[in-house]
Formats: structure tokens, C-alpha cells, sequence
């Protein structure tokens, strides 16, 4: 679970012990990250990839996390299809036409 930026912010609440939708909880190794990983910022702070790379390998490694579907990404590949990609990965068909 990531944004198209790649980063695991999104998918720290499922880690979160305060989060009642919390899918995992760990009160000593990851709830201790899960603050400074929200709080660091994108483009500049110090040890921000580490500490995202740490949760992530948590994450794969430790935590049981079942998905109920896999949201796919899906581009018509046609060559008589015109379209444009979108950057928010909604699929909009009244965009399209066929030459």
C-alpha cells in the first residue's frame, strides 16, 4: 500500500495500536516509529527512507495483513484507443476514443 510516490505513509494506520482499524499492533517495536515516520516530511527530513524501509520490513516480515482484493492498475493497450493517463488512477472511458 503505497501512494504513486512509492511511500508507506498511507498504510502507517494499519499499523497504529490507537487505530480501531488497526490490522497489526505492536506497543514496543513499531508503535515508538510510527510518530517521527508521520511527522518527517517527504523531501528533507534526516533518516526519513530508513525509518519508512524499517516499517515496511515490519510490515512484510511480522504482520499478518490479509487485503480482500488488489486494487490493479490497468491501461487500455489498444493502438486504436485514445487516452491520457491520470495521475489520481481513475479510469474515465468517456475520455476515450477509438480511431
Amino acid at each position: 500500500p503505497s501512494l504513486e510516490t512509492l511511500d508507506f505513509a498511507r498504510a502507517l494506520g494499519r499499523m497504529d495500536c490507537g487505530n480501531a482499524a488497526a490490522k497489526f499492533c505492536d506497543p514496543v517495536n513499531v508503535q515508538p516509529l510510527l510518530d517521527p515516520a508521520r511527522s518527517a516530511r517527504l523531501d528533507a527530513t534526516p533518516g526519513r527512507q530508513e525509518l519508512m524501509e524499517n516499517l515496511v520490513d515490519i510490515a512484510y516480515d511480522e504482520a499478518i495483513i490479509y487485503t480482500y482484493f488488489d486494487a490493479l492498475v490497468f491501461y487500455g493497450s489498444s493502438a486504436n484507443l485514445d487516452w491520457e493517463t491520470r495521475f489520481d488512477r481513475r479510469m474515465r472511458p468517456n475520455n476515450w476514443t477509438l480511431n
